[in-house]
């Protein structure tokens, strides 16, 4: 079985999740190529040295076939860059078609817009496609999405799902609002993203601490919700002292936010870490009470996963659906309230000992990569069963 990946956004311009995906279907036997058109801003011309090359490159990284092509990101100008986009994705499969011939299957990773891409490919070639969305912006509880759907993306994300043999979001709240672009039937089947390995490997038993430590894994965007994070902490800190908090992650508005710790008055009581790798993340979160993640837009994060499998219960906001985070796992409060954050936080620390270490690994194990990789190769032996 041969298949090729499109997502919609590959490293190093961020999508690791994809790449572990890829990897993990490999191991299992599926033979991958993955298919990435990479932007490059405008901005890191320097000197002639730095102009990408724009003939298509194909290179063993690890154990997958890449097939990249390069492609300027014109400033200002996103409608531009999409067409762009997807009609060098398309320029870029003609050459790949040349050299391996056709995939059993496309695996695109989300609508927009890879899925959008691959549903023209399929078109072209007669090629089944299956679509994974990762968008919060598609999350009926999202905050923010009507800001990120804009007018002329809906035509081409209804021609997308109803020519997409099989939608794979990864939480079922995404459902609805991609429901609402076409009367016609699509087909969803939600399969959660996976967490890394690394997470379930043993790890030494919490120790009892005299504080509450809460930590958070962010990239410092608008929509992560950070403001509304510290505002919380601060008014949990006024009626419960024995607090703390320790952000990782890094991102262009991060100095914002460690001035706004300043300016609450918290700043020693949170703890920015800067980049963590993913053994640094474990660490973490094992030291960790609670998980807490404040976005007013997400599909499923990954980091939620892999704070069960640490054995760290979360608190998180309703963009998380309440099959992914349970009352045994954690706490969801109102995403863009202040007052529910503080409330969950309090909660949190009056009810540490209801969520137990073992029910918290247990219930990770619905996201194992095995378990999500077996799920998602049935997919295919349904499509081409059809």
């Amino acid at each position: 079985m041969k298949i090729l990946v499109i997502p919609s956004w590959y490293p190093p311009n961020g999508g690791s999740f994809f790449k572990d995906q890829c990897e993990a279907l490999t191991e299992a036997g599926v033979e991958v190529h993955v298919l990435v058109t990479q932007e490059t801003s405008l901005k890191k011309i320097t000197d002639s040295k730095s102009k990408p090359r724009f003939r298509v490159s194909y290179n063993k990284e690890g154990p997958l076939l890449v097939v990249r092509k390069k492609l300027w990101r014109i400033p200002k100008n996103e409608k531009q860059n999409v067409r762009r986009w997807i009609r060098m994705t398309i320029r870029t499969f003609d050459d790949y078609f040349k050299k391996y011939g056709a995939p059993d299957l496309i695996h695109a990773h989300s609508v927009v817009w890879g899925g959008f891409a691959a549903t023209l490919i399929k078109k072209k070639y007669n090629i089944p496609v299956v679509v994974t969305e990762h968008r919060g912006r598609f999350n009926a509880n999202s905050k923010t999405h009507q800001k990120e759907i804009k007018t002329w993306h809906k035509p081409l994300i209804k021609n997308a799902l109803e020519n997409i043999d099989l939608v794979i979001p990864v939480s079922k709240l995404l459902i609805p609002t991609m429901s609402s672009f076409t009367d016609k039937e699509v087909k969803f089947r939600v399969i959660p993203n996976m967490a890394n390995s690394i997470y379930f490997e043993g790890s030494a038993k919490k120790e009892q601490k005299e504080k509450t430590v809460l930590f958070t894994l962010t990239n410092f965007l608008e929509y992560k919700g950070i403001g509304i994070m510290l505002k919380a902490f601060k008014k949990a800190l006024d009626q419960s002292p024995d607090i703390i908090l320790f952000i990782a992650g890094e991102g262009q508005d991060e100095n914002k936010y460690k001035r706004m710790a300043d300016e609450l008055g918290i700043e020693k009581h949170v703890s920015f870490l800067g980049y963590l790798s993913k053994e640094k993340v474990k660490d973490e979160l094992l030291k960790a009470d609670y998980m807490i993640l404040s976005s007013l837009n997400e599909a499923q994060p990954v980091s939620i996963i892999e704070a069960f499998a640490a054995g760290t219960p979360v608190i998180v906001t309703d963009v998380i659906s309440d099959d992914v985070v349970t009352p045994e796992t954690g706490i969801i409060v109102q995403s863009d309230s202040i007052e529910s954050f503080t409330e969950g936080i309090l909660q949190g620390i009056k009810f540490k000992d209801r969520f137990k270490e073992p029910a918290l690994k247990e219930h990770a194990r619905r996201f194992e990569d095995k378990q999500i990789i077996s799920q998602i190769t049935d997919c295919y032996h349904t499509i081409f069963a059809q």
